[in-house]
């Protein structure tokens, strides 16, 4: 364990006792010791407004940093940003990156985009591409998986 994962783990303990006020201070002090997980959940926590004040901006911040420090969750979370402001130019920059970066996830995101075309044209190829890698992922989440397969099930 690193020195500044102390920073983390106590972070982690307040936020499972809904302690939320004191788990972002201690995600804060770990962001500002170097820690990317931190730097995710400071963005994070400022994105959603969880034991602190709502601040897109300062959410991007922290989120840019993360990814700086090669925390792939964080283009996942920089795109969605863009998304809610409507720059899906700059949000399909970020969900390839993050896609690149072997976040399956953010891959349902991407197809959702070329499904709806948002940003760029409707494709169907490119939806059952990403899609296909959602449903077959070890790594996407449980929802992720569903919600790939559901949709594929729907364009055929």
């Amino acid at each position: 364990m690193k020195w500044n994962d102390a920073f983390f783990i106590k972070a982690i303990r307040l936020m499972a006792k809904r302690r939320f006020a004191a788990a972002f201070a201690w995600f804060h002090q770990g962001a500002q010791a170097g820690n990317p997980h931190c730097m995710l959940n400071v963005g994070y926590l400022y994105d959603e407004g969880i034991g602190v004040k709502p601040d897109k901006h300062t959410a991007m911040f922290w989120y840019q940093k993360a990814w700086q420090r090669n925390e792939i969750a964080a283009a996942t979370n920089i795109a969605i940003l863009y998304k809610e402001r409507k720059d899906y130019t700059n949000a399909l920059q970020w969900l390839e990156k993050a896609s690149a970066s072997a976040d399956d996830d953010a891959k349902l995101i991407l197809a959702r985009f070329y499904l709806q075309g948002l940003g760029v044209n409707k494709d169907a190829t490119k939806t059952k591409t990403l899609l296909t890698a959602v449903k077959n992922s070890t790594t996407a989440c449980e929802a992720s998986v569903e919600e790939a397969s559901y949709l594929l099930s729907q364009l055929k």
